[in-house]
């Protein structure tokens, strides 16, 4: 099958380092916001609506530094059940 003038195109732009990095960033934050909309929930065994919370806590640690914990929680919009959760942590002064 020959390749279509997009591919040509494509090939050739990444060539360019600069063009390739931002290239393959755009694909992960692509999947990452097809991921948030929709997702396989394991207890319903289906592909549904996800819906997101945030929450933010803050944990004392050692020498009267702060920890800044950001815990973003997905659940399935049929059931509620947990289909993923990511913390982030961040020391504050």
């Amino acid at each position: 099958m020959e390749k279509s003038n997009f591919d040509k195109y494509l090939k050739e732009q990444l060539k360019d380092p600069v063009f390739e990095t931002r290239f393959n960033q755009a694909g992960k934050e692509w999947d990452t916001a097809l991921q948030i909309c929709t997702s396989y929930c394991s207890h319903c065994k289906t592909i549904t609506n996800l819906n997101t919370s945030t929450t933010m806590t803050l944990v004392p640690e050692k020498a009267g530094k702060m920890k800044l914990v950001t815990s973003k929680t997905s659940h399935c919009a049929s059931c509620a059940a947990i289909v993923y959760s990511e913390n982030e942590e961040r020391f504050r002064n």
